[in-house]
């Protein structure tokens, strides 16, 4: 999908506007935005299957799920929508997709007379399982603790078990173990580090991410003072068993995470990105909290919620309006340089990262001709052009 967004939506965009460059970077902000779009309204979808909001209230928990997606201050340890658009697409975008495919499944879990599904809704569930299985790196391990959990809870509750959604879930882990076996030929897995040293990094990590900034503090007091209020004040309402299962997902989750190697880029084991499942279900908890506080606090102790509930925004959403415009974006001034140059091959010595990860890239034929190939094909290069990266 990636490859197709950026062959078709630059060339798209470049009609309006006739700046090359500026398209390709307005086309990786357009998927960031609809994934904006895409989480929210994941998260009305979740929060409002059982209760049924005025607008005043689902504008609410609307604002509340979009101060969770931060690019600032906040953004290494609570970040959502990567910076990346190349991580967007392989991290957040699949953990969405899964989500929606979860969905049906969690609906039927509400609702005590289960509808019969209809073939095409299998038959779309089997395609969605067929791409969620060789897509994003995060979601083989969640499919496979996901299937562990449900399989033992279906055992221990075989009544109040879903017999569909475990054979949708053992074929998806089915996928997803043979797109794990094709993984472990991945030229960046490395154990070259040894496991007491990885989960050594991890509790580091994992303290750096907490306590990093005060945005997990936040959150966490937040999910436990709305846990708190339900069950004191309305105890009835408050089910928490699935929250207990959520947890132990999240506890499993951060356990396996060293046994995926060590990558240098991510020297802690764990970082914003790999820790993304945990940073979701943080979200879900609260807002699924505070919606049935809305929905259940009295008028007369409205006022004080509804105060903490503002609180809680301008707390979260105060270090993301630190936005600033950075007047030395190395990557976007040498492809306008490159866009201008009339020459037939183009010298260039890079400062920074161009269409790569990595600098050494630079003296790799194979791409070099890639980034020339995609320079082409948005018209920032004429066809008879080509880029010649010189490395000092």
């Amino acid at each position: 999908m990636m490859q197709q967004w950026f062959t078709t939506i630059p060339s798209a965009i470049n009609y309006f506007i006739e700046d090359p460059v500026r398209s390709v970077y307005y086309s990786s902000a357009l998927f960031s935005g609809l994934l904006h779009v895409f989480f929210i309204a994941i998260c009305l979808l979740f929060v409002r299957l059982k209760n049924r909001f005025n607008f005043r209230t689902v504008l609410i928990l609307a604002l509340l799920a979009s101060v969770f997606i931060q690019y600032q201050s906040f953004y290494h340890n609570f970040g959502i929508i990567d910076l990346s658009i190349t991580y967007s697409f392989f991290y957040i975008f699949p953990l969405l997709i899964l989500i929606t495919y979860l969905y049906p499944f969690y609906k039927r879990a509400q609702t005590v007379d289960r509808k019969k599904m209809s073939l095409l809704s299998h038959a779309l569930l089997f395609l969605i399982a067929l791409l969620l299985s060789f897509s994003g790196p995060l979601i083989q391990p969640i499919v496979f603790i996901l299937f562990i959990i449900y399989g033992y809870y279906y055992l221990k509750n075989s009544k109040k078990g879903d017999k569909v959604f475990l054979i949708h879930l053992s074929l998806l882990t089915f996928l997803c173990g043979y797109a794990f076996y094709v993984s472990q030929f991945n030229i960046e897995s490395s154990t070259q580090l040894d496991l007491l040293s990885r989960y050594t990094l991890l509790l580091e990590g994992l303290f750096r991410i907490l306590t990093g900034k005060l945005v997990w503090p936040i959150v966490i007091f937040g999910s436990v003072l709305n846990l708190i209020l339900l069950k004191k004040s309305f105890p009835g309402s408050c089910n928490t068993t699935l929250f207990e299962y959520l947890a132990l997902f999240c506890a499993i989750y951060i356990f396996l995470l060293p046994l995926g190697g060590f990558r240098p880029y991510c020297p802690f084991i764990i970082r914003y990105d790999t820790f993304l499942p945990v940073t979701v279900i943080a979200c879900f908890i609260f807002l699924i909290t505070t919606a049935k506080l809305l929905v259940l606090v009295r008028e007369e102790e409205k006022v004080f919620y509804t105060a903490w509930i503002v609180v809680f925004f301008v707390l979260m959403i105060q270090p993301d309006l630190l936005f600033f415009k950075r007047g030395d974006n190395c990557q976007f001034n040498s492809l306008i340089e490159i866009n201008q140059s009339d020459e037939k091959i183009i010298d260039v010595e890079p400062q920074c990262q161009i269409l790569t990860w990595d600098q050494m890239d630079f003296a790799n034929p194979e791409i070099v001709d890639a980034i020339n190939t995609s320079l082409k094909q948005w018209n920032i290069i004429e066809a008879q052009q080509s880029v010649n990266f010189i490395i000092k």
